[in-house]
């Protein structure tokens, strides 16, 4: 696993805090915690990403599985979702993936390997899938 890069999107608080500005829960991360998604981390009051590069699925897809209508039909896309998730859905059927974090039980791809993984696979397109942000 490769160092985890530091994120966009946040400010610093006090106390070594920061403040995530992602999404409308705007979690303010104590120093060496994690937000509510499991997406980023406070490292020495500085905000990291906590799932680059991580996928929790992958699969290839026909695009006729996503919420697409008519758009490149009969294509398979590469389809690739993340841990942790922003929302907390009642009826959730990606739950497993998304009100979790499991570092140990990932697939790790740079984003040439996603690239490459999808071209191999025929796949006309990428989809990022299952969980936000």
């Amino acid at each position: 696993m490769t160092a985890q890069p530091k994120a966009l999107l946040w400010e610093k608080k006090d106390k070594g805090a920061v403040q995530c500005n992602v999404c409308h829960n705007r979690c303010i991360i104590p120093e060496g915690m994690i937000s509510r998604c499991y997406a980023r981390k406070n490292v020495c009051g500085e905000m990291q990403l906590n799932t680059y590069g991580m996928a929790s699925s992958i699969a290839i897809d026909p695009i006729e599985k996503k919420p697409l209508y008519h758009f490149f039909p009969g294509t398979k896309v590469f389809s690739v979702g993340g841990w942790g998730c922003n929302f907390k859905c009642k009826h959730c059927q990606n739950w497993n993936i998304s009100q979790s974090f499991k570092e140990d039980a990932v697939y790790f791809l740079t984003p040439e390997q996603f690239v490459e993984t999808a071209l191999y696979h025929n796949c006309e397109g990428v989809c990022w899938t299952y969980n936000e942000p």
